[in-house]
């Protein structure tokens, strides 16, 4: 009887890791290409992990790039470079979003109390 449920339960935990990581590759696979917050935010994912981002605020632009990967249903920027007049970020800095929702047009994460909609 141990051994059954040792078994059942190492595949249960298989089985959700590996449901996991399929949820993952299919996510950042969704998000690769150019999204935009409003006029004011374009954010461009690309297939090789980098991302850039620009935030337009009056006659300022502030320019962001660094790394992106998608782990267990978390969007985790690196941030690596930022330029600008007023960036809100430093190089070395690490953003986690929940991803609550990813398709052809929209992806949609949570931080904190914040959810934050991009579309293409």
């Amino acid at each position: 009887h141990q051994t059954f449920m040792k078994f059942t339960l190492t595949l249960i935990a298989l089985t959700l890791l590996l449901t996991g990581c399929n949820r993952d590759a299919m996510l950042s696979r969704k998000i690769v290409g150019t999204w935009q917050a409003d006029s004011s935010m374009t954010e461009e994912f690309r297939g090789d992990g980098s991302f850039l981002f620009s935030k337009r605020n009056s006659n300022q632009t502030n320019d962001f790039s660094g790394e992106w990967q998608i782990k267990n249903g978390f969007l985790i920027l690196s941030l690596k470079n930022a330029t600008g007049p007023s960036p809100d970020g430093h190089p070395g800095d690490t953003v986690s979003f929940k991803i609550v929702h990813a398709d052809t047009h929209y992806l949609t994460c949570v931080m904190g109390q914040k959810t934050n909609t991009l579309s293409r």
